[in-house]
């Protein structure tokens, strides 16, 4: 039992290693955050609780939802943070008083 373990273990460092390498040869957000996606399940995939999985893969799927919404929405309306509104000039800041 504990020898299958292992090898479970082994197998899910393994896919959270490539999903690392993948995270790190990222073109865009959205490759990115795929490959975060891919890491963090390989991490607790093989903790044993079924339930936790389903809750977690729920849960990953939900907040993917929010977070996607938000970057759309970010990239129309100029965030101030991101790099591509600042390219772009939107986002700066305007001086107090001024419109």
């Amino acid at each position: 039992m504990a020898a299958g373990r292992a090898t479970h273990s082994r197998h899910a460092l393994e896919e959270a290693a490539a999903a690392l390498d993948a995270a790190d040869r990222a073109e865009d957000a959205a490759d990115r955050s795929l490959a975060n996606r891919a890491f963090h399940r390989a991490l607790y995939a093989e903790c044993g609780n079924p339930l936790l999985v389903t809750s977690l893969d729920e849960l990953r799927d939900q907040t993917a939802l929010v977070s996607s919404a938000a970057w759309s929405r970010r990239g129309v309306s100029g965030c101030r943070r991101c790099r591509c509104c600042r390219r772009r000039g939107r986002g700066r800041r305007r001086p107090r008083g001024r419109r």
